[in-house]
């Protein structure tokens, strides 16, 4: 019996301190968990126990401390993408930003003028640009037309230049250019100064041009051709008399047709301005605008017998003419002959002229 009582006596004991204990477990589980979460540096070896026991016997301690730590694990991974992805993205792209406009602010060499040339009409890139001057789509430098293209884009110099007429870097063209003559811009399609080079030549001869530009030379006609063909044009000649002194003649609206059409002349009637006389129109028989090219070898004028072989001069013949500046190069016994390199309404003589330039340039 007293056994009995003592086993029961001992079992409520036992129950009324597992109770006890349960709550105190739980109490301590919970300040174990604040306590370590807070003030972690507290206290550790008397909290370590308890928390070390609590979590072997207590499954809901576990499941508390599980979700919190997770918890935290998310927290901090949003804080470190707020604070470090999010604001880096935004530097870099304000940075990306900056550098562009800066480019373009600091090298407007660069920028400003390849736009001016690819919209510009005439200059560089401009005319270069368009399907008519295809000399700016192949160099920064520029390939120009005619020697006008190139005094309008900087060249001042009078001088021997490459020009492309033909719309084609394939077929480049040596010429004299005037840089200074009447505003420059004047493309030298002949020019004679001491006899130096045979003018009494055939139509093969002219047609292709022969000289040199750096001296007496004639283009060529098929050149003439289409440096006239660019745009309504104006001829301008210039002429120095052996007695000293120098003159000019200008005509409007220039243009020599191709071979097919004998390299025919036409200039605009009574256009004529200089102090060298009108030796080209205005004279009947010898008005030679509109009349075709003639040679030795080919004769397109409209005499009995052919004018450039008795000038000795190829040119545009009407009933022979009054200018005759392929003729041959002297001041002597031509004068009788007729044959000498003459404007005559220069000195109402067939005398000869010490200088000549034939020269071209579109308006």
């Amino acid at each position: 019996m007293l056994l009995t009582i003592l086993i029961a006596s001992g079992m409520a004991i036992f129950l009324v301190f597992h109770f006890k204990e349960q709550e105190n477990k739980s109490t301590m589980s919970t300040t174990s968990f604040f306590t370590s979460t807070i003030m972690t540096t507290m206290a550790s070896s008397v909290l370590s126990s308890v928390t070390t026991t609590s979590l072997a016997q207590s499954t809901p301690i576990s499941q508390t401390i599980a979700p919190t730590t997770l918890s935290k694990t998310e927290a901090v991974n949003t804080s470190t993408t707020t604070t470090t992805v999010i604001p880096t993205t935004v530097i870099t792209t304000t940075l990306n930003l900056t550098t562009t406009t800066v480019i373009q602010t600091a090298n407007p060499v660069t920028t400003v003028p390849t736009t001016e040339l690819s919209t510009t009409p005439s200059p560089v890139t401009k005319t270069v640009i368009q399907t008519t001057n295809p000399a700016s789509t192949i160099s920064s430098a520029g390939v120009y037309k005619d020697c006008q293209e190139l005094k309008i884009n900087g060249y001042r110099n009078d001088g021997v230049y490459t020009i492309y007429p033909y719309l084609s870097i394939q077929s480049p063209v040596i010429v004299y250019c005037d840089m200074t003559t009447d505003n420059g811009g004047w493309t030298v399609f002949q020019h004679r100064r001491d006899g130096s080079v045979e003018f009494y030549l055939l139509w093969d001869d002219y047609k292709k041009g022969f000289g040199d530009p750096n001296g007496e030379y004639w283009l060529g006609n098929d050149h003439l051709h289409q440096l006239t063909s660019l745009g309504t044009s104006d001829l301008y000649v210039r002429l120095e008399k052996f007695t000293g002194g120098w003159a000019f003649a200008r005509y409007n609206n220039f243009t020599v047709a191709d071979e097919s059409y004998g390299y025919r002349m036409r200039l605009k009637a009574r256009s004529y301005q200089g102090n060298a006389g009108d030796s080209i129109e205005s004279h009947g028989t010898t008005n030679t605008n509109g009349y075709k090219f003639s040679t030795s070898d080919i004769d397109n004028d409209f005499a009995p017998a052919s004018c450039a072989v008795a000038r000795q001069g190829a040119w545009w013949h009407n009933v022979c003419t009054w200018a005759n500046l392929n003729g041959r190069y002297r001041n002597g016994s031509c004068i009788v002959s007729e044959n000498c390199n003459f404007w005559y309404s220069l000195t109402n003589s067939y005398s000869g002229v010490k200088t000549s330039f034939m020269m071209v340039r579109r308006v």
